[in-house]
């Protein structure tokens, strides 16, 4: 299991996609339980996409409530050729000439990529729905006395290749936007008039961001460490098994046999028995890698990215101290800081979600998807008999009940857009981790 450590600006960002993707009081409150209890699914992909839609909902609004409060001076402020050259290396078709350019080019691009999420959340949210469509044609079909369905009425309920997409997209990762929105608060510091205690504040939190982001991506290559030597293990088990199982039916075999065979028996016994030895030799050598390599290793990563997360929080918590003396600028400077905040956020669930899409990829964790669609594909063969494929149906519409993304998704509001909130609105729901995350915001959706 890939587990990450759910801190509250974590629970936060739940809390605000729940209460954005379910409208429905008691479902919330059941996934909200759900996420607590690690209830969400093997790979934890409906966390996920909570998680997600929670922060792409953050980060936009207080990027927003940020750039609403930008003078029109500094908006009207043209790019040096640096900057826009700058741009030009994640954007070439990014027409920047001025402060005002650049926030809609950050808005353009985070808006673009997050919304393949909603419209693929949108079609796999209806495939429940057309296999019991399906299940009622292949009964009709049954009391017609017609043998099958014709493939090419099944493909108009489904499409493999746009499934597989689907799927792949709801983890659609593009960190373009975050780029351009961490370099815009970089050109920021650079010409609106910030104080230097309120930039260095800003300097070590981006340190910790950094080295966050590091530690993540040494744990994954820890994790797949970890992962290829259980399997190492797993399979030198198997292999032990199977030689003794070979053994125990050359013994069983060999009663009452001529003296030839028993001595050819007792060869084969002894070059099995060697085998197990061997085997036995490489899981011990795995198990001893697990135990004094690979877990310590893990265990110390784990620490310190709880570490790092802790600090990080323990500085948002301690940013009133900046303020102290300094009542005229808190305003705009807590903006500039809680908008920093999200798209630091943000970067870092774009890199924990990279972190699961890579192991999905690479390890196939994700038992559910390749069921279904290996049960679609056979749904599709040549030559089947209408009584197989109404068990493949059935197969398919067991699969899609048991799984948990495509039953949270049938609980969820069909979203058009991601709403931007207002920044009161948005504490209301964190402040809401104390109290009791059930209740619903008015928002206009």
């Amino acid at each position: 299991m890939i587990f990450f450590f759910v801190t509250s600006v974590q629970s936060s960002n739940v809390i605000l996609g729940l209460n954005v993707m379910i409208r429905s009081d008691e479902k919330r409150m059941q996934y909200w339980e759900n996420y607590g209890n690690n209830k969400l699914g093997s790979s934890n992909s409906v966390g996920d996409l909570i998680n997600y839609v929670g922060q792409v909902t953050r980060f936009q609004s207080l990027f927003m409530d940020f750039v609403r409060s930008i003078t029109t001076e500094i908006n009207e402020k043209e790019l040096s050729p640096y900057i826009i050259n700058n741009i030009k290396k994640l954007m070439p078709e990014a027409d920047v000439n001025t402060v005002f350019d650049f926030v809609k080019v950050i808005r353009r691009s985070v808006q673009e990529y997050s919304m393949v999420v909603l419209q693929c959340m949108s079609k796999l949210k209806h495939l429940p729905t057309k296999f019991k469509q399906l299940a009622k044609v292949a009964k009709t079909y049954e009391k017609m006395g017609k043998e099958v369905i014709p493939i090419p009425k099944l493909e108009r309920f489904f499409n493999i290749k746009e499934l597989k997409n689907n799927f792949r997209s709801l983890q659609y990762l593009s960190n373009e936007g975050l780029d351009l929105a961490n370099y815009f608060f970089y050109m920021y510091q650079s010409i609106a008039p910030i104080p230097q205690y309120l930039k260095n504040f800003i300097q070590q939190k981006k340190k910790l961001s950094i080295e966050l982001e590091s530690e993540i991506k040494h744990r994954e290559e820890i994790l797949r460490e970890k992962i290829t030597e259980e399997r190492n293990l797993k399979l030198q088990e198997e292999f032990k098994t199977m030689y003794e199982g070979y053994i125990k039916d050359l013994s069983s075999s060999s009663t009452n046999k001529e003296c030839i065979s028993a001595t050819i028996v007792d060869t084969e016994k002894e070059h099995y028995n060697n085998l197990i030895i061997k085997a036995v030799a490489e899981l011990q050598q795995h198990e001893e890698n697990l135990k004094k390599v690979i877990n310590p290793k893990l265990k110390k990563i784990e620490y310190n990215i709880e570490r790092i997360k802790w600090e990080i929080e323990r500085r948002k918590e301690n940013k009133k101290e900046l303020f102290e003396g300094n009542a005229d600028i808190r305003a705009s400077a807590e903006r500039l800081i809680d908008a920093i905040d999200a798209t630091q956020s943000f970067a870092s669930v774009f890199i924990e979600q990279a972190v699961a899409l890579n192991f999905l990829i690479t390890f196939g964790l994700d038992n559910y998807h390749d069921e279904l669609i290996f049960t679609m594909e056979d749904l599709l063969d040549e030559g089947s008999s209408l009584q197989v494929q109404k068990q493949y149906i059935q197969l398919i519409e067991d699969t899609i009940a048991e799984w948990p993304l495509l039953s949270f998704l049938a609980d969820c509001n069909s979203l058009l857009t991601y709403p931007v909130m207002e920044k009161a609105e948005i504490q209301i729901m964190d402040q809401q981790i104390n109290h009791n995350p059930a209740l619903l915001p008015k928002l206009e959706l």
